[in-house]
């Protein structure tokens, strides 16, 4: 069930995922232990030199850790350096998975403009389920409901 507006989504994302700067080189680390907090992950990244935050995703009622975070840089030869060096190394009690983070192709500004798109045409969020019966395609919205 669906629970809160689809306006608190831009607030949601930013809690999430405070500022990093707009021209980050950013590295998706999985496979965090429930031990691993942000401090904990900066400490195993600070040592490159343009190294500039760690943040370890958690779930937002029970404050565990959701097993990954990201880690970002100033420089791309840090970020490559800590690619090729930190992958299965270990922090906290599990050797972490680390991936090129996809980040920049979910940035708050195209949430926002797709926000504003659908608001436009007078939507206020939902899900859109696509139905195929007899080969025509008809899309339905579900609206959530407002509070």
């Amino acid at each position: 069930m669906f629970r809160g507006h689809t306006s608190h989504l831009p607030l949601l994302l930013a809690s999430l995922f405070p500022p990093f700067l707009p021209d980050d080189f950013r590295i998706f680390c999985g496979d965090l232990g429930n031990e691993v907090n942000d401090d904990i992950l900066a400490r195993a990244f600070s040592r490159y030199p343009s190294f500039l935050k760690a943040k370890v995703i958690r779930d937002k009622r029970t404050g565990k850790t959701k097993g990954y975070g990201f880690v970002s840089f100033k420089d791309p030869n840090d970020y490559v350096r800590a690619m090729r060096e930190m992958n299965g190394k270990y922090v906290g009690s599990r050797p972490i998975k680390l991936r090129k983070s996809m980040w920049k192709d979910r940035n708050i500004d195209v949430v926002r403009k797709k926000q504003k798109e659908k608001k436009k045409l007078g939507l206020r969020g939902g899900v859109c389920i696509v139905l195929k019966p007899d080969k025509q395609e008809r899309q339905l919205w579900l609206e959530a409901p407002l509070e």
